[in-house]
């Protein structure tokens, strides 16, 4: 499998594809980065138009609980978690197609 794409790579490909520098293209990404924070923070979800949708959901505390390692069967204490937001992506329809 061929290895992800670097920020710098990515920059780089869309200077190439649009015509825009790469401070311009660089300027853009951090816009729109800024952008989906502020929507996440006051609406919970984003849609970027033919890629993704972004969903925040907020995740429960959890307490701490004995379990079992699964290969030395010996009783464990699993530790608590506190309270978390997380985002989730889902795909949009469109470009679920296009692959």
């Amino acid at each position: 499998m061929a290895s992800s794409m670097t920020k710098s790579d990515f920059v780089s490909a869309m200077s190439d594809k649009t015509g825009m520098s790469r401070k311009e293209v660089g300027a853009f990404l951090d816009a729109m980065n800024g952008l989906v924070v502020d929507q996440l923070k006051s609406n919970g979800q984003v849609t970027i138009p033919g890629m993704l949708k972004l969903k925040m959901s907020e995740r429960a505390a959890t307490s701490e609980r004995p379990g079992i390692n699964p290969f030395t069967k010996a009783p464990i204490t699993i530790k608590a978690k506190p309270a978390r937001r997380v985002v989730r992506a889902a795909p949009v329809k469109a470009l679920k197609d296009s692959i």
